[in-house]
């Protein structure tokens, strides 16, 4: 609704504040309206201190989320960076072994199933980043150091010829008659100028033509004990039969008890550690085991003494019997003292 005023102007009652016709009767009354509308002001202005205080806030908590988003963003385009370098690397190496095993199964496929051999294990060879795992030692130097020991021979009196040790003329253990093996008969005795043992060395060579040495004889020994197989799946791998597998164990468990016993006589706990057959671990899942044992019997005369006799007597075998505890460690070098009666 528009009204006109008194000077006949229009008057719009939205933009003109109303006239407040109240009379002041008196100056007490005048003071208390004036402590009303002051107490009002105080109190919108406390609100707007407190809003404003509260807006001051929000803003910083909105300004300290945004700075957390900008860093955390930060962060997760540096850790991105960072698995992505990672990813790289790991990537570089899996092709560089990608490469190794190709080149290895390239060798294999040269090979064409051939059988498994001391050579192997030098430079080059499909067994040369394994040697510890099929032989007594780390590397193929260390394992050529000890069959040099083992099988040196300088040509004086009682020994081979220079260059044809002792481990090159093993005798094949289905060979030996049951009276040498148990100690009654020596062995045989050839003079090495002779005629019988020229004959005996050119048969041997010429057995050996074309197959495996006695490094390679060395290798199958080690791979049955150190790898924890079979002798049958030893023999196998390299190639021999199960017979001339357990000939290998037997030559060559005597010709290394003799050499380890004396190079290590009493092996410390870190060469124990270091030796230690993985096989061993795998089943038993610790390496507390220090001493192997194991008791056996060997027949005797019967003795003429009751009491001995009663004693040294065994009902399941009927016979008379000493009974002896051998011990070995788990790496093959038995103490002496570990051997009782």
């Amino acid at each position: 609704m528009i009204a006109l005023d008194s000077n006949n102007a229009v008057s719009d009652p939205a933009r003109t504040p109303p006239v407040d016709h109240t009379t002041y009767n008196s100056i007490p009354h005048l003071r208390r309206h004036i402590e009303m509308w002051k107490a009002r002001s105080y109190f919108l202005q406390d609100q707007l201190t407190q809003q404003k205080q509260s807006h001051i806030k929000q803003l910083a908590d909105t300004k300290r989320k945004y700075e957390d988003i900008i860093n955390n963003n930060k962060c997760n385009i540096q850790s991105k960076d960072n698995t992505i370098n990672e990813l790289k690397t790991d990537n570089a190496r899996l092709e560089k072994e990608l490469e190794r095993v190709q080149e290895k199964l390239h060798l294999l496929q040269q090979r064409k199933g051939q059988p498994l051999r001391y050579a192997d294990m030098y430079a080059g060879g499909i067994l040369s980043n394994n040697v510890h795992s099929f032989t007594l030692f780390d590397t193929i130097e260390q394992n050529d150091a000890f069959l040099d020991i083992i099988n040196f021979a300088d040509g004086s009196d009682g020994s081979f010829d220079a260059g044809d040790g002792l481990c090159e003329n093993l005798r094949c253990y289905s060979k030996i008659d049951m009276k040498e093996r148990s100690g009654c008969n020596d062995p045989p005795s050839l003079n090495h100028d002779s005629d019988e043992y020229m004959a005996y060395l050119r048969k041997r060579r010429a057995a050996m033509k074309g197959s495996m040495t006695w490094k390679d004889d060395y290798f199958a020994f080690c791979l049955y004990v150190r790898a924890g197989t079979t002798q049958s799946f030893a023999a196998s791998i390299v190639g021999i039969s199960v017979g001339r597998m357990s000939d290998v164990f037997h030559e060559w468990a005597q010709v290394l008890d003799t050499a380890l016993c004396q190079m290590f006589p009493r092996p410390s706990r870190r060469q124990m550690l270091r030796a230690f057959p993985a096989h061993f671990i795998e089943k038993d899942g610790h390496v507390r085991a220090f001493l192997l044992l194991d008791g056996f019997e060997i027949f005797t005369q019967q003795s003429s003494n009751v009491n001995v006799a009663s004693s040294t007597h065994s009902d399941y075998k009927k016979h008379c019997t000493v009974k002896i505890l051998g011990g070995v460690d788990p790496i093959g070098c038995p103490c002496l003292e570990w051997h009782s009666t």
